[in-house]
């Protein structure tokens, strides 16, 4: 079966590919606002290829005379499609001769010149030699001379005028022909060398997706080694709507039980002085009551007995010194109970702080594993990247081959030169004319063989080139046998070379271009439970629970309870008792103005207690029922977060697959640059070449017998012949002396 000679390349393009789509896994960007924010992934780096240089050359703006020239010579599109039937030899001959009769009427009339001229000069010569060449040696002389010599000179003249137009051209698609010989293994070789950077680039683009994977690895890795921090972080944020209040009452209550012990110092420190006080009261009450009754009971006060009674009930009953210290010593008991508790370091330090301790503990085997990275760095070492590198070895030995060969083709372009010498500076002379007549046939023969190769590779190649039927034609079902592009690539519908160079000059990718999305199904390479299957059974096989726990133990509740019973106290009473002292003393009226405003002071303790006990137990009955399904969403939400690292890179490693590797432009450009140099730099420069030497060589007739009329005016005649112009003239005689 044949084989197409670059179903090689193909080939390892396409091996390539899948390579490239099984190393697909995942992109390092945040799918959800919950997930960390990564570093975002660039696209790939595209190499940077050589420009193209625009070498056209116009041969003295020869090239639309000479195209349209082989336009008349050969008018005939361009066939279509191969013939086929079982007369296929006949049909294909007829339908070369069809589109080839211009070409050989051009060729007979060539070989006719070829033959005659020959003929003729070898004749003009042997009648130059017997001295009969332009008849007798005879010339009359007659009135219109003079007018047909210089007929003859000014038409030489002009016929010498043309030709040597037509060596100016010659010499100009000489020299254009030789740059053209000059710049071509430079655009070749740029036209390699971006071939060359192509093959190189596209391994380079998938190590780059391979890294990318690694370091979407590597991201993930170190997620999972910060499980307990993050995963821990987000069920605190969880339990913190519910426990930051109770936290936050319990830090009030710490608070006030600080500020509260102080103000019992305070009060203490009143009700001693305020104790003080009153017992010195009632000390100068019962003095002054004593002496009162001294003097009434003294014989010089007179009716002085009815007063006495009103002594006796002159006293001061004051109990509040023992209610009030009893109470206030079982409530300051109380409160430094729950000092001494540190609620707040029990309910915070012991719970709340230890989660990421805890969700790291239970998911240490989940962070040993290291699969994932095992099976990247696998596909990583499937991919065999040796037929590339042959392939860049093969341009480089092209390379150097046009190099060399290139020196022989400038060397030889600069030889043609000696072609340009007939035709110019000729003299009406007749040995020129018999020297014409026997040289200009091999100049004939030069260009008849340029001619047939020029004219056919414009017509059969360069025009249905730069009009895209070549590749059609190319295209043709069976012009190849054997050979079927999309068949040989694997895929269902057929692929042309004209279709994929259209899509490589418009940078399309190799993806689109060779229609790889028939051959495999993207969706599946880039699944990503493939790759992501590891992880969910790691973790369903990991149980994060946090041991049930009391917020605040049996033995703190029952103190608050104690604290809050103790906080209760009828305070009520004993404001009363310090309201309805009979004092009028103006430092013991303040004295006891502070102590009621410091007593007053305790009661927004009651109520704090009250706050703690029943936040705290909202907060531990919602421990009780959501801390399993807490754990289990958070747990579920930060796999699906490192899962969605996953899933952005499997995105965007297909965005880069379709859209950004392996950008065949270069391979449009090795065919442009193959047209410009074949067709643009050689086959305009040779046509104008065969061109102006073909116009030289036919206006050589006419000038030749122009020349050779023209030098039968100049020549020796052998016979004298004197223009004489006969006038009649009447006798005169003459007159005769007589001798007498």
């Amino acid at each position: 079966m044949w084989r197409w000679p670059c179903s090689g390349a193909v080939g390892t393009m396409l091996l390539l590919l899948l390579l490239l789509l099984r190393s697909s896994s995942a992109q390092d960007v945040s799918a959800q606002l919950s997930c960390q924010e990564a570093e975002v992934t660039q696209n790939i780096t595209q190499p940077k290829y050589n420009s193209i240089l625009n070498t056209k050359v116009d041969a003295v703006s020869l090239v639309p005379f000479v195209q349209s020239f082989l336009y008349t010579v050969q008018p005939h599109p361009f066939p279509e499609r191969k013939p086929q039937g079982s007369n296929y030899h006949v049909c294909f001959c007829i339908q070369i001769l069809t589109y080839e009769v211009g070409f050989l009427v051009c060729i007979a009339i060539g070989i006719l010149y070829i033959v005659l001229m020959p003929i003729i000069g070898f004749s003009v010569a042997c009648c130059r030699c017997c001295g009969n060449c332009g008849g007798k040696m005879y010339q009359k002389q007659t009135s219109s001379i003079n007018s047909l010599r210089r007929t003859l000179y000014f038409s030489l003249f002009a016929i010498t005028i043309i030709i040597f137009a037509g060596n100016i051209c010659l010499f100009r698609s000489n020299d254009d022909l030789k740059k053209s010989v000059n710049q071509s293994p430079s655009e070749l070789n740029n036209a390699i060398g971006d071939m060359h950077t192509f093959l190189v680039s596209v391994p380079q683009q998938v190590e780059n997706v391979v890294n990318e994977s690694y370091r979407t690895v590597q991201e993930v890795t170190r997620n999972l080694d910060d499980i307990g921090r993050q995963l821990g972080e987000k069920i605190q944020q969880r339990f913190r709507g519910t426990l930051d209040p109770a936290l936050q009452s319990v830090k009030r209550l710490h608070n006030e039980s600080l500020n509260t012990s102080n103000q019992l110092d305070q009060l203490n420190s009143s009700l001693a002085q305020l104790q003080s006080s009153i017992d010195r009261t009632q000390a100068n009450i019962s003095v002054v009551r004593d002496q009162i009754k001294q003097t009434l009971s003294k014989p010089e006060c007179k009716e002085c007995h009815i007063l006495t009674a009103d002594m006796d009930k002159l006293t001061l009953n004051i109990t509040i010194s023992v209610s009030a210290g009893f109470l206030l010593h079982e409530f300051r008991s109380a409160v430094d109970e729950v000092i001494k508790a540190d609620i707040q370091s029990e309910i915070s330090e012991k719970f709340f702080d230890t989660i990421p301790e805890k969700v790291t503990s239970e998911t240490k085997d989940l962070v040993k594993s290291d699969s994932i990275k095992k099976q990247v760095l696998q596909i990583s070492q499937d991919l065999h990247l040796s037929a590339l590198d042959n392939a860049s070895k093969t341009l480089n030995q092209l390379q150097s081959d046009i190099d060399m060969y290139s020196t022989g083709v400038r060397q030889c372009g600069s030889g043609s030169v000696l072609c340009d010498l007939p035709g110019s500076g000729l003299r009406p002379h007749q040995p020129d004319a018999w020297f014409s007549f026997l040289f200009s046939w091999l100049l004939m023969i030069l260009v008849l063989v340029l001619f047939l190769v020029g004219g056919n590779m414009y017509t059969l190649i360069c025009r249905p080139w730069n009009d895209g039927q070549l590749l059609q034609f190319i295209d043709t079902p069976g012009l190849i046998p054997n050979f079927e592009l999309g068949s040989a690539l694997g895929l269902k519908s057929k692929i042309n070379l004209s279709h994929v160079y259209r899509d490589c000059k418009k940078n399309d990718p190799l993806w689109t271009t060779l229609h790889l999305y028939e051959l495999i199904n993207l969706g599946n390479v880039l699944n990503v439970s493939k790759y992501t299957a590891q992880i969910n059974k790691e973790f369903e096989n990991t149980n994060i629970t946090l041991s049930s726990v009391n917020i605040l133990s049996p033995e703190l509740i029952k103190r608050l309870v104690n604290t809050s019973s103790k906080a209760n106290f009828n305070s009520t009473a004993i404001t009363q008792q310090v309201q309805l002292i009979p004092i009028r003393n103006h430092s013991l009226i303040l004295l006891c103005a502070s102590f009621l405003v410091s007593f007053g002071s305790l009661r927004p303790f009651q109520g704090t207690v009250g706050e703690v006990l029943r936040k705290t137990q909202a907060a531990q009955d919602f421990l009780n029922t959501n801390t399993t399904q807490i754990v289990k969403t958070e747990s579920r939400r930060f796999l699906n977060c490192q899962l969605d690292y996953f899933t952005a890179y499997a995105d965007w490693a297909k965005t880069t697959i379709t859209q950004q590797v392996g950008r065949c432009r270069p391979v449009a450009r090795v065919v442009d640059s193959f047209e410009t140099v074949l067709c643009v730099n050689i086959v305009e420069s040779l046509n104008a070449f065969w061109f102006s030497l073909g116009w030289c060589l036919m206006f050589f007739i006419p000038s030749i017998i122009f020349s050779m009329k023209l030098a039968k005016y100049y020549r020796r005649m052998s016979y004298s012949d004197v223009f004489e112009n006969h006038i009649v003239m009447n006798h005169i005689p003459r007159a005769q002396m007589k001798v007498t």
